[in-house]
């Protein structure tokens, strides 16, 4: 074979090459465009704020299992605090001037946010779900509209455990 044919099947190969290469280019694009469409959703990060029997060492802690302990602060003094009359667990009202001691949990699966649902009685109006600013996000918090009896005690101090160890059960 003469140099001119070398170089001519040469020539032809590199353009197949590229060719090839540019196809090959085209179709990942499109698988890429393809993949990127159908995003699988990462989950999000919530947070919730316990300030009662959901507390760590405290008997339905078991309802975190699946969440991570982030920290613990106190409330702005905004709310009233108030334990059942049978001191069996606490309650937070909106409206007063007690800062509350509270535990800060993350978790990112549905689970976790629909059981905290079950146990504090959202669906039947037991308690409110709401919100409040944590140092570490907006995180979920459960709330009553209103006491549920006249005999039960306020919690001034704001520290459910506190109160637990200090008062006659």
């Amino acid at each position: 074979m003469g140099k001119k044919s070398r170089r001519k099947s040469s020539t032809k190969e590199s353009k197949r090459l590229s060719e090839r290469k540019k196809k090959e280019r085209k179709q990942n694009k499109k698988l890429l465009k393809k993949e990127n469409m159908v995003v699988k959703p990462t989950p999000k990060v919530k947070l919730v704020a316990v300030y009662g029997t959901l507390l760590s060492k405290c008997h339905n802690n078991r309802c975190l299992d699946d969440a991570k302990f982030v920290g613990e602060f106190w409330s702005e003094p905004i709310y009233q605090m108030y334990s059942t009359a049978s001191k069996a667990f606490p309650y937070l009202l909106k409206g007063g001037s007690t800062s509350v001691k509270m535990e800060i949990y993350s978790f990112t699966d549905n689970g976790t946010e629909e059981g905290l649902d079950r146990l504090e009685g959202v669906s039947s109006g037991l308690y409110d779900k709401g919100s409040i600013q944590t140092p570490s996000g907006e995180a979920i918090l459960y709330i009553k509209k209103t006491k549920f009896g006249d005999k039960d005690p306020q919690i001034v101090m704001g520290d459910w455990k506190d109160f637990r160890k200090t008062s006659k059960l």
